[in-house]
C-alpha cells in the first residue's frame, strides 16, 4: 500500500493535482462555514426584531400601578409560581385575561 502511494506521489502532475484538490476543498469549507455563520447572524437579528416588536406591543397593555404592586410584592426572580399567590382580585383578572 505504501509503495502505491509513493508511485502516485512521484509523478509531479499528480502532486499538483492533489495540491489543487486540497486547496479547493479548503476554500469550499471556508465559504460554507462563512455563509452558515452569516445566515445564523441574520436569523438571530430577525428573531430579536420580532421579540422587540412583541415586547413593544405588550408594553402598551400593562397597567403601571398593577405592575408596581407586583414588583413590590414579588422581588425575587421566579417568585410567582401560581395564581393563588395574588391577593388582589383585579390583578388576578387582569393577568388571566392577558394569558
Amino acid at each position: 500500500m505504501g509503495s502505491i502511494l509513493k508511485n502516485i506521489l512521484k509523478n509531479s502532475s499528480t502532486r499538483i493535482l492533489i495540491i489543487i484538490f486540497v486547496s479547493f476543498l479548503i476554500v469550499v469549507v471556508y465559504f460554507i462555514s462563512s455563509s452558515y455563520y452569516s445566515q445564523l447572524t441574520n436569523l438571530e437579528a430577525k428573531e430579536l426584531t420580532k421579540l422587540e416588536s412583541i415586547a413593544k406591543t405588550l408594553s402598551n397593555q400593562i397597567d403601571g400601578s398593577m405592575h408596581q404592586t407586583l414588583y413590590n410584592t414579588f422581588k425575587e426572580k421566579d417568585a410567582i409560581t401560581s395564581n393563588s399567590l395574588f391577593t388582589n382580585k383585579s390583578i388576578i383578572n387582569f393577568y388571566q385575561l392577558k394569558m
